[in-house]
């Protein structure tokens, strides 16, 4: 198909020789090897080109390897020239881009045979597996055969090789709001995968969940394993990873709190549902006390108001929210380094994307950041009362006991924690201990907007999720406090196929006034 395979590698060659190997175990066998190298990396140049030899050596394939040091990717223009340069030598031979991981290689590649007469690039390639981490850190033959999926270049011309919302952004990353996780869905949907599995990196945890996606009707999603099993497996990696590896994941009662924020209903949803009852939609002009939903520290963070029932928009919602700014601040008080200083346990134990996550917040601090977010979203309903307090159950019920008796309000208070509840309650406060469900259904109706919502702050919780041919972000490198503000996650696509689809929904979003958000 082709005569020359072209590819990119840094000290870390493995992705490289796992997809020359599936190249060449696929019928396809070169008769030149093309291997850009970034110059910061010149001096393991001997090491790839043995190991590259070595491979053609094993196969008995007789292919010329060259190896060429590239500009810094930070020089766009002169990289692109570089390798224009280069492929001068190949003019008259077909070529096949093995090089998946770099999008900016691949456009220079994609530059370069538009520009070149006798140049001829056919085909992008993917590399499949079941475990995409162990592709890229574990040499073939001691993982199950990759699957190479190739990428017809003129049949699919208008692959668009920049992200959208994010163009001229070279790292392939994809950034999108949880509004817009449905472009997501619908991405995959359209390029042959109905059933959105959702797994984390580490092949000790079993698949988290499925969605299960269909047109005109709600989507479900079906829970593959059940609470004990997902503890067992958070525990085997602390055993065989270390702490930071497990303290990487969330415990059960994070993992389960997620899913109430628009899944799951709480354990005593009845006797909240009671609790609310007589205060439901009130009529102002009736001269009723407005009454307000107050949510504690440790329930906020779920973003609880659509399950509970008390959000104002809902046919039998409460009149609004009362945000207490201790509440805030207990949020904003976590003990220790927010950040992760250190990430080779992470990358040992999830695979070498874990690397993008030093100097990000760690699991905790990302839990408590969920939190914040749902705080300021409630700050700017229409119908929110600020109350002032100081941190503690005891200083915020306080505060809202002052507001409950001489503010005209109906104060109704919700968390988690037992404590705060009896605290309130000796205070006279109308108060509900809510209670997180102990065990997972087999399968639950969604619509698309819930499930987006469990997804977004899985990804968050979770930093990285692997979903069929993408990854989904919580936080990336140089993640902005407007990323956080606007719920922004990164998708970074394994599949050409789906990135040009993604990409195509992206354009219509864009195009559409008003729906860009």
């Amino acid at each position: 198909m082709a005569d020359t395979w072209i590819g990119v590698t840094d000290s870390r060659p493995i992705p490289l020789l796992n997809s020359l190997v599936a190249s060449i175990e696929s019928g396809y066998t070169p008769e030149d090897i093309l291997v850009f190298v970034p110059q910061n990396d010149k001096d393991v140049l001997p090491t790839i080109r043995q190991l590259v030899e070595n491979v053609c050596k094993e196969y008995n394939v007789d292919a010329e390897v060259k190896l060429s040091t590239t500009p810094s990717v930070n020089k766009p223009k002169d990289l692109s020239q570089h390798v224009l340069e280069t492929l001068q030598e190949y003019e008259g031979t077909n070529a096949v881009s093995i090089s998946s991981g770099s999008r900016l290689l691949n456009a220079c590649l994609i530059g370069a045979s538009n520009q070149m007469e006798r140049f001829k690039l056919d085909h992008l390639y993917t590399l499949e597996g079941p475990n995409q981490a162990n592709l890229e850190s574990t040499i073939y033959p001691m993982i199950p055969r990759p699957e190479m999926d190739l990428i017809d270049y003129q049949k699919n011309s208008a692959l668009e090789l920049t992200g959208p919302g994010d163009h001229g952004n070279t790292d392939g990353v994809y950034k999108i709001s949880r509004k817009q996780l449905p472009l997501l869905f619908n991405a995959l949907y359209s390029t042959g995968n109905p059933v959105i599995s959702v797994d984390h990196k580490s092949s000790i945890l079993s698949t988290l969940y499925e969605i299960q996606l269909d047109r005109g009707t709600p989507a479900s999603i079906r829970f593959t394993s059940d609470v004990n099993q997902y503890q067992e497996d958070r525990s085997e990696v602390g055993r065989r990873h270390g702490g930071q590896a497990e303290s990487e994941i969330p415990d059960h009662r994070a993992f389960i709190g997620a899913f109430t924020s628009s899944v799951l209903e709480f354990d005593n949803q009845d006797e909240i549902s009671d609790f609310i009852d007589p205060y439901r939609n009130r009529r102002l002009e009736h001269g009723n006390a407005e009454s307000l939903a107050v949510f504690d520290t440790n329930l906020i963070q779920y973003w609880p108001a659509h399950q509970l029932g008390v959000a104002p928009e809902q046919e039998q919602g409460l009149n609004g929210y009362a945000v207490v700014t201790g509440v805030r601040d207990e949020l904003m008080n976590y003990d220790g380094d927010e950040k992760i200083n250190k990430t080779r346990q992470l990358e040992d134990a999830f695979g070498k994307e874990y690397r993008e996550l030093r100097n990000q917040l760690k699991k905790t601090p990302r839990q408590l950041r969920l939190g914040r977010q749902y705080f300021s979203r409630l700050q700017r309903e229409l119908y929110t009362e600020k109350i002032q307090s100081e941190m503690e159950d005891n200083n915020i019920t306080a505060a809202c006991e002052e507001v409950h008796q001489t503010g005209g309000f109906d104060l109704l208070l919700f968390s988690n924690d037992s404590g705060f509840i009896s605290t309130a309650r000796d205070r006279g406060l109308p108060s509900v201990l809510v209670d997180f469900p102990q065990t997972l259904p087999r399968k639950k109706d969604v619509t698309w907007e819930d499930a987006s919502t469990a997804l977004y702050l899985h990804a968050v919780q979770f930093g990285i999720l692997k979903l069929p041919k993408i990854d989904l972000y919580g936080v990336w490198p140089r993640k902005r406090p407007e990323d956080w503000d606007t719920e922004k996650l990164a998708v970074r696509c394994r599949s050409p196929v789906v990135a040009k689809q993604l990409n195509r929904y992206q354009n219509i979003l864009d195009a559409s006034p008003g729906e860009s958000q």
